[in-house]
């Protein structure tokens, strides 16, 4: 029996205006993995939002994490990572593809929290995934996604950040439902642990508001929606934190 090995999969600036952006394509990744590994969840992470900053619409990237076996061959899992991106992303986009292991990614946490608040090169991204030994590839046009695709290895790694978009528990548009849902329906759903804002009461009974979606948030590397009371009503509000 071979043991588990977790991956972190970035990737960023794979669409273009009116074109299924990133958030899709890692789900289409997720779903579409077949014998190569498992994913057990998708992140969006929200970078520096600036003029100066190219992107499609608001400079979010993702990352997937990835279970494979020990023995499976990690290049395979690169070479249909590639094409996935290479068939996907429109031409005009700016593609950029990263994969590190759980014990190098945490290395990069620094560098995805600097892409939050200020302007980062290619350049340094490349740098920095050469020096620690982590697979950083721009696949078209000026892959400037590069910078965003390391940014959110580093960041999913931290365990403590970025909106989760999809759980290997549930499964494709688990959190594309809208309207008032119960507790239980939630935890169904890939939800975790529903906490109020200021994250100390766990709700366990009830239902919740969730808006358009379930928009919940990674918290010690679990899947936690924040929640408020409603004033008016006799339930809680999910509020959306990124």
């Amino acid at each position: 029996m071979t043991h588990s090995d977790r991956l972190f999969i970035g990737i960023d600036d794979t669409d273009l205006i009116d074109t299924p952006g990133t958030n899709k394509l890692a789900q289409h990744i997720a779903v579409n993995l077949g014998s190569l590994g498992y994913c057990n969840l998708i992140t969006r992470h929200q970078l520096l939002q600036d003029p100066r900053v190219p992107c499609t619409n608001k400079n979010g990237c993702a990352c997937l994490q990835i279970n494979t076996s020990s023995d499976s061959d990690r290049m395979v899992l690169i070479a249909f990572l590639r094409q996935t991106i290479l068939d996907w992303a429109p031409l005009g986009s700016d593609p950029g593809l990263c994969v590190a292991c759980e014990t190098t990614a945490p290395k990069v946490s620094k560098f995805g929290h600097l892409c939050q608040s200020e302007i980062v090169t290619q350049a340094a991204a490349q740098a920095l995934a050469m020096q620690i030994g982590i697979y950083l590839e721009g696949l078209g046009g000026t892959s400037d996604g590069v910078i965003g695709a390391l940014a959110a290895v580093g960041l999913a790694s931290s365990g403590n950040s970025g909106r989760v978009i999809y759980s290997g528990k549930s499964g494709l548009d688990a959190f594309d439902i809208s309207g008032t849902l119960s507790i239980q329906e939630l935890i169904h759903r890939g939800v975790d642990s529903i906490r109020t804002l200021d994250g100390r009461h766990e709700i366990t009974a009830g239902s919740v508001d969730v808006g358009k979606r379930v928009r919940p948030n990674l918290l010690d590397d679990k899947v936690v929606l924040y929640v408020e009371r409603s004033e008016t009503k006799d339930h809680w509000e999910a509020q959306k934190l990124i």
